[in-house]
């Protein structure tokens, strides 16, 4: 298992030009590979460190399969980029080499980072922290869009490419194993997707800049003047604009933390506050409000959560022979997507 010490993160933080004393170290985030490969070397470490003469810091540590220096210099780059625009963002340090560091760390050959500690990340969303959010988001845009900014990597939710949100490939790899009305409701919803991805194809030829990629409660704070800023650009790449503000605003009202019970009522309210205090900065266009509901019944007739995590979830109720849990479930998806 891939482990550093004080020391090991002092010799580290000398080539980023901190000198501090490090008095510790706290585990933010460890990804354990090992686990599925007792023999893997692909890490991600992400520690707290703390000084006895100085504030805080968090240094990341990576090998994973796909992420190259160039990719996580190009990512650190764009959250600079935007901090220098105004963004509230964590700073991130340089080396002679640039933002990132290739080094090799206890028979571990991996990818550092070095960024300020930041204060006052947000823990819940309510329908205020919402709207603060779509306006921070659509500033982002405004400027990778007005400045050309592109990283070249992948993102968390595209709907024409890889996603991590919702797959209608997940669900079309069940459509063999319905009979009977499972299999009618299965071709019905189909057709329904394939009607909605035709109203989203004009988006598809659209240019793709950076974004964050990843708000969340986790990755989000407030400065002490009330604004909300965001860090942790570990997801960021390149996407269509218009469809990163709609998937970041679905994962904002149905997949964070919240102040209270979350509803379905509650949960279009903090869509709503997202989509508006994103459009008073970047309005949408009429062609774009018309595809707002096709994108939304994409994403939530086909959330991976209800597809093949939750306990009860599609799959299971497959695996277990659950018939009328099946249908049930069939049901519930063909109304989110026809409606």
């Amino acid at each position: 298992m891939f482990t550093v010490d004080k020391k090991d993160v002092a010799k580290i933080l000398v080539q980023f030009g901190v000198y501090g004393e490090v008095s510790g170290t706290e585990e933010l985030l460890r990804c354990h590979y090992e686990r599925d490969n007792p023999d893997s070397k692909e890490v991600r470490l992400i520690l707290k460190v703390s000084f006895l003469d100085r504030a805080p810091m968090v240094v990341k540590f990576k090998n994973e399969d796909g992420v190259t220096q160039a990719m996580v210099q190009e990512q650190t780059a764009f959250s600079e980029h935007l901090a220098s625009q105004g963004v509230p963002t964590a700073r991130y340090y340089r080396s002679e080499e640039g933002y990132v560091l290739r080094r090799t760390v206890n028979g571990y050959t991996v990818l550092i980072t070095a960024e300020d500690f930041q204060y006052g990340e947000i823990k819940t969303v309510n329908p205020s922290i919402a709207e603060r959010t779509g306006r921070l988001l659509a500033l982002t845009h405004n400027i990778a869009e007005r400045d050309r900014r592109h990283t070249g990597a992948p993102v968390l939710f595209d709907p024409f490419d890889r996603n991590e949100l919702f797959s209608f490939e997940i669900f079309e790899a069940f459509g063999p194993r319905f009979q009977g009305e499972d299999e009618a409701l299965f071709q019905k919803i189909c057709g329904a997707y394939q009607e909605r991805m035709e109203q989203l194809a004009p988006l598809r030829g659209r240019e793709r800049y950076a974004v964050q990629g990843d708000i969340s409660d986790c990755n989000l704070f407030l400065t002490p003047d009330g604004r909300v800023g965001m860090f942790d650009f570990n997801n960021c790449g390149d996407n269509i604009l218009f469809c990163d503000a709609v998937m970041q605003g679905v994962f904002e009202a149905r997949l964070m933390d919240y102040e209270r019970t979350l509803t379905e009522a509650y949960s279009q309210e903090l869509f709503d506050s997202f989509l508006a205090g994103y459009q008073s900065e970047r309005p949408f266009s009429e062609e774009e409000r018309a595809m707002v509901p096709h994108l939304c019944a994409v994403i939530a007739a086909f959330a991976r959560i209800d597809l093949i995590y939750r306990a009860d979830c599609l799959e299971k109720r497959i695996e277990t022979g659950d018939r009328e849990g099946v249908t049930e479930m069939l049901r519930e998806i063909e109304r989110r997507i026809v409606r």
